[in-house]
């Protein structure tokens, strides 16, 4: 009985001296023999439940990271799912594609520096294939030509990452040669283009 009540006010000690930044690996080892009683006495010493150990914070990252490194390989290795058309199906005369989260991301807006090509902005991949099949004069696109629409604020920096981007050998800009990026009502963003494009 004795040695219980020394172990509970042992652990009421260790507990009130407790902090989220203290280990309780180094813990255990500034008090082992008087833990290795208490364990004995009164079962074994617990740190508080709301304290993550080092430990379990390092295991729990590294399953997190076991877990993204594996949805990452799984997506390399996914066939592309693209979408196709009927080959005797119409095709329009104009695409449009807005920038931001469409063409490419981030957003202009979440930047604070001028933005790199392929490194700070990264186009998706059905953008990418959209893109291809424009590039392709002899293809079944010959007839469609693409354009931008787009509210971005940075629309220098728009203009250079459009340039910046290569799609099989031409630059982006290259292929969306109609392009009307301001900020405003898209109502009269379309009605430039219709302009520009005689669509």
């Amino acid at each position: 009985l004795a040695a219980a009540v020394d172990c509970a006010r042992a652990r009421a000690r260790l507990q009130s001296i407790w902090s989220p930044g203290t280990r309780w690996d180094s813990m255990r080892s500034m008090f082992g023999g008087l833990l290795l009683v208490c364990a004995s006495a009164a079962g074994a010493l617990q740190p508080p439940r709301n304290v993550a150990t080092g430990a379990a914070r390092a295991a729990r990252r590294r399953a997190t990271n076991a877990l993204a490194a594996k949805k990452s390989k799984q997506k390399g290795a996914r066939a592309s799912r693209r979408a196709s058309l009927p080959p005797d199906a119409a095709r329009p005369k104009l695409i449009v594609f807005d920038l931001d989260n469409t063409l490419w991301t981030p957003e202009l807006y979440q930047l604070r520096k001028r933005p790199k090509a392929n490194k700070d902005i990264k186009l998706f991949d059905g953008a990418m294939d959209a893109l291809r099949d424009l590039a392709c004069d002899d293809g079944a696109w010959a007839g469609t030509r693409a354009a931008v629409a787009s509210r971005a604020t940075e629309d220098e920096w728009a203009e250079a990452l459009l340039r910046d981007f290569d799609v099989d050998g031409r630059s982006a800009a290259s292929l969306l040669p109609f392009r009307e990026i301001y900020a405003g009502n898209k109502k009269k963003h379309f009605q430039q283009l219709r302009e520009a494009s005689g669509v």
